[in-house]
């Protein structure tokens, strides 16, 4: 996640050091920028977070569930199996 900000951040500020306009900018306005491009940066990194967290809730819901039926599966086998041990 370090890496993700760094990059997003380096290239944020490429992006908008570079964006072809012949004015030269001042320090406030490059300031305002890079808080700006730190604030999108955390939105997104926090927005990545909670999307990874409902894939491993879902994940693990599923498992679950997958987990249920096979205990379930099972359990009717061996009632099956020790009906017709007592025949």
């Amino acid at each position: 996640m370090k890496k993700l900000i760094a990059i997003l951040a380096v290239t944020i500020s490429v992006t908008a050091c570079n964006n072809g306009s012949t004015e030269s900018a001042t320090s406030t306005d490059t300031a305002a920028t890079t808080a700006a491009a730190v604030d999108s940066a955390s939105k997104m990194v926090s927005a990545a977070t909670d999307s990874a967290s409902k894939m491993v809730s879902a994940a693990t819901d599923s498992a679950s569930k997958m987990v249920d039926k096979a205990a379930d599966s099972a359990t009717k086998m061996v009632d099956k199996a020790a009906e017709k041990a007592k025949k």
